[in-house]
């Protein structure tokens, strides 16, 4: 995807093909004060972007499918309280390098800020170690939310577990069933990667806590993805339709303020039970690859309150791992 930034006239130019409808090259010329050129890159552009726009000849431009942009009106639409979005902050961008880094390098006004962030694409999505995350225009949910605490950073053992189940809760209210969780943070759907999640914390001069939970989840992709190195599925794929993602992002954020709270008032304890029920890894023989090409081999037992990994080796002793990748090992 070009990691050029798409311009305001490149986004202004897509919502009139959001009609649905055929528009001639003069007549968007004419709605964005350009010329039949100017348009005409301006839809290369966006078709770099992975935009499935259609050209008929003599008839001018439609797009191949109906695209839903984001938007803060229609995601508060679809809160479960209307309330929550009195809390927060909204950032929704065309193209971000990552949501993210937007908000781990995002400004605090007080202590105790919450800030959602969204992107329609980005150009540098990433994930655990790094890694980069697909990211096409309009297809996806490129989520990032921050909270602004002032509580040591102890209290935030088995975060991940919150969130995680906070995920689980968000698409199983949409509809969506047979969700497992593979530790540390993917959410599969029979097996198959369905979204992702990180977490990052950076403590502030004035003694907060910024934490940045990100989460991506595949929603209208259905086409084959040479970049991506593992099975993965999406909400299209596994529903057979297009989807709506502001629906979705109301209904995570949702999640995501109920679990929070929980969390920080009651532990991970609140969100074990739910984590096990959805366990993917949980009796299954593993690797785990650790640091420094180290290894552990073993039979999952489950998870700690901590989020740590229990590993049961040949004797059924139980060790407890805090980071690492896993792969199921053949029978």
């Amino acid at each position: 995807m070009s990691a050029k930034p798409l311009s305001i006239t490149s986004i202004n130019l897509l919502k009139i093909l959001t009609d649905g409808k055929v528009h001639s090259g003069a007549a968007l010329g004419n709605k964005l004060t350009i010329t039949r050129a100017a348009v005409w890159k301006l839809i290369k552009q966006l078709q770099s972007y992975g935009v499935e726009i259609i050209s008929l000849q003599s008839s001018g431009y439609i797009l191949q499918e109906e695209i839903k942009l984001l938007s803060r009106a229609a995601i508060v639409e679809n809160l479960v309280s209307q309330d929550i979005a009195c809390d927060y902050k909204f950032k929704i961008f065309s193209s971000i390098p990552s949501t993210n880094q937007y908000l781990l390098d995002f400004p605090l006004a007080c202590d105790n800020d919450k800030v959602i962030c969204l992107s329609e694409s980005q150009t540098s999505g990433r994930g655990r170690f790094g890694r980069s995350w697909h990211s096409p225009f309009a297809k996806n949910i490129y989520f990032s939310q921050l909270w602004s605490l002032s509580q040591d950073i102890s209290v935030l053992n088995g975060l991940g577990i919150a969130v995680c189940v906070a995920v689980v809760n968000a698409l199983t209210s949409y509809g969506i069933r047979d969700i497992g969780i593979k530790w540390p943070n993917d959410i599969l759907y029979q097996g198959e990667k369905l979204a992702g999640i990180l977490i990052e914390l950076r403590a502030e001069a004035n003694g907060a806590l910024r934490v940045v939970i990100g989460v991506g989840i595949n929603v209208n992709l259905y086409k084959e993805v040479a970049d991506i190195n593992q099975p993965w599925t999406s909400l299209r794929k596994i529903t057979n339709t297009s989807h709506d993602r502001n629906i979705i992002v109301g209904r995570l954020i949702s999640e995501f303020d109920s679990a929070l709270k929980l969390f920080l008032d009651q532990g991970s304890q609140a969100f074990l039970d739910v984590w096990e029920k959805h366990d993917y890894l949980k009796g299954k023989a593993i690797t785990l690859h650790i640091a420094n090409d180290k290894q552990a081999k073993g039979i999952v037992s489950g998870i700690d309150a901590r989020g740590w990994l229990g590993l049961a080796d040949a004797s059924g002793k139980v060790s407890y791992y805090s980071a690492g990748d896993t792969s199921i090992s053949p029978r």
